[in-house]
């Protein structure tokens, strides 16, 4: 009686894993959570107009 020999873990592959979508093979890549910095814009973009109003502002009463 031999014994019986216990499949071996293969190595991760390099590879992207694959989605199948109606036939389609996918490649699907993670996600690193990025987040927009359309908000930053804005943000720095009413600075810039609130700072020119308060110049402004301070010009007139001199």
């Amino acid at each position: 009686m031999l014994p019986e020999a216990e499949p071996e873990d293969q190595p991760p592959s390099s590879k992207p894993e694959t989605e199948k979508i109606d036939d389609i093979s996918v490649s699907t890549l993670p996600k690193t959570g990025e987040a927009s910095s359309l908000p930053y814009y804005f943000a720095g973009l009413g600075s810039v107009i609130v700072g020119f109003f308060l110049r402004r502002k301070s010009k007139k009463s001199s």
